[in-house]
């Protein structure tokens, strides 16, 4: 093999496939006797995957605690404005909204 082949394996039939770098052809390919077990590999990946989904269902179940939280906030923060508004209505507000009367 020259330094300007790179040797690739098949992942459908485990051949090893020989490429040349410069023209892209195919220099050589040679099947090995003894097949490669994929299956120890995919049992990796797939618990790789069942850990990553268990850890994103976490986080979405602490932002949607955190959101449901951040609503009852909003909540009281307008309620508070509520009742102080009430406090403080003593008629004198103006009619329009955009009158200069409380500058």
């Amino acid at each position: 093999m020259s330094s300007a082949d790179l040797e690739i394996r098949c992942p459908c039939c485990a051949e090893r496939i020989r490429i040349d770098r410069l023209s892209g052809e195919i220099v050589a390919h040679s099947k090995d006797e003894k097949p490669i077990d994929f299956s120890a590999e995919a049992e990796k990946m797939e618990a790789k995957l069942k850990g990553s989904q268990s850890a994103a269902d976490d986080f979405f179940a602490a932002a949607l605690d955190k959101e449901k939280q951040r609503g009852d906030a909003l909540e009281d923060a307008f309620s508070r404005a509520a009742e102080i508004a009430d406090d403080n209505a003593d008629g004198d507000s103006p009619d329009n909204a955009l009158d200069d009367k409380w500058r």
